[in-house]
């Protein structure tokens, strides 16, 4: 039997505010609604979230350097933001794609369309180009209730224990996400168009540890102690149909 839980409750968001719809409060992470310029109304809504936010139940990461997971059961609480700051309770129904190779996602599908959303006042962010140094971003978390404004600083490789990033963005300092904020989209300034969704930041000033990312550039290793990092996510467009497809440059499963 397949269930189809829509919507259990809603309750008032302190705090949040119109710019927050589509965001999403996981019970570790952050996320967001999200959908191409092209996808129709009458298909299951997608939201996105990190893949290191894919735990065991005490909290370890799933996920191996290399790996990759694509359509399998995966079921969690979610609550979306509408446009009046509500959160309303969902629980996603299959996880379509995850990985921490190259970049930091995983993309659920919702029990509900984007039609049937936009009647609750959701409407979803849209996959946007990639973002260059010095472009003014904000960087909005639903876990968190918090917002940030920033430029993107730097565009580098990354690692962190393990797990290579290509093209990470490096924040500059005015966003101080931390714990909670995973998962959080990376907007191009003013819009709704999402370029990256943030990851990780430097918490110790040690080098390519887990919660200490480092910078790769031609075999050099730096540390930028404190810096925030988001990770690309424009190729994921022409991946959703099939993730397995040649086109498809992400992680493969």
């Amino acid at each position: 039997m397949k269930w189809m839980i829509v919507c259990l409750l809603s309750f008032p968001a302190l705090a949040l505010d119109s710019r927050f719809e589509g965001t999403v409060d996981l019970s570790n992470c952050s996320g967001f609604v999200f959908a191409t310029a092209d996808m129709a109304p009458e298909r299951p809504a997608l939201m996105m979230t990190n893949g290191h936010c894919l735990t065991t139940l005490l909290g370890g990461i799933v996920l191996s350097p290399g790996e990759a997971r694509a359509d399998r059961p995966g079921s969690r609480a979610v609550s979306i933001v509408n446009d009046q700051g509500v959160k309303l309770k969902f629980r996603t129904t299959r996880l379509l794609y995850a990985t921490m190779t190259g970049t930091d996602m995983a993309v659920y599908e919702l029990p509900v369309s984007y039609h049937e959303l936009g009647q609750r006042g959701v409407r979803p962010f849209l996959l946007g180009s990639t973002p260059v140094v010095n472009e003014s971003v904000e960087v909005f978390s639903a876990h968190k209730n918090s917002a940030h404004a920033c430029s993107v600083a730097a565009i580098t490789d990354t690692r962190e224990g393990g797990f290579p990033f290509t093209d990470s963005l490096r924040l500059s300092p005015e966003c101080r996400q931390g714990t909670g904020t995973s998962g959080s989209p990376v907007l191009r300034a003013g819009t709704r168009e999402v370029m990256a969704i943030a990851n990780s930041y430097n918490k110790n000033g040690r080098a390519c540890g887990n919660n200490n990312p480092c910078e790769v550039n031609g075999g050099e290793v730096s540390v930028q102690f404190t810096a925030r990092y988001a990770q690309q996510i424009a190729g994921l467009a022409v991946c959703l149909n099939n993730f397995a497809a040649e086109a498809c440059l992400l992680t493969k499963p």
